[in-house]
C-alpha cells in the first residue's frame, strides 16, 4: 500500500528451458495481460484502434540482463517521458464489463497525482 493507491506486487521466478534466454521470456510475456485486458489478442486489437499510437515506456519493462544469462525485469505501470515539448504521463486502469467510466477516470487521476505534483502540474488533459 502506498499513500494514494493500493498496488499488487508479484515476484515471478523460474528456470529457463535449454535454448531459451531472457528475451524469450519478455517476448512471451508482453504486452502483459494485466495491462491489456482479456481476451488478450482481442483487447490488444481494440487498444491499437483506440489509443492512437504505441504506449512507449508505459506498460513496458525495464531491467538488467546479465552476462551469466540471468535477468531481473519489472513492468512499468506508470511512466513519465520528458521531451523538449513537455511531459507525457502514462497511467491506466483495469477496464472490465462492469467498469464505471467516471470511476475509472477518477482512478487514473489518483494514480497520476504524485507525478503531477512532482512536476508542478495544476491542469490536466486526459486522453
Amino acid at each position: 500500500s502506498y499513500a494514494r493507491v493500493h498496488q499488487l506486487v508479484s515476484t515471478v521466478t523460474g528456470q529457463l528451458l535449454p535454448g531459451l534466454d531472457p528475451l524469450d521470456v519478455l517476448t512471451s510475456a508482453f504486452p502483459a495481460g494485466s495491462m491489456t485486458g482479456a481476451p488478450k489478442r482481442c483487447a490488444v486489437e481494440l487498444l491499437n484502434q483506440w489509443e492512437g499510437g504505441p504506449r512507449g515506456y508505459y506498460a513496458g519493462t525495464y531491467g538488467v540482463w546479465r552476462v551469466d544469462n540471468s535477468a531481473t525485469f519489472a513492468m512499468t505501470i506508470r511512466a513519465v517521458v520528458a521531451t523538449p515539448e513537455g511531459f507525457s504521463l502514462g497511467v491506466g486502469g483495469g477496464i472490465t464489463a462492469l467498469s464505471d467510466p467516471a470511476s475509472e477516470i477518477s482512478e487514473v487521476g489518483i494514480k497520476a497525482q504524485a507525478f503531477l505534483e512532482a512536476l508542478g502540474v495544476d491542469q490536466v488533459e486526459y486522453s
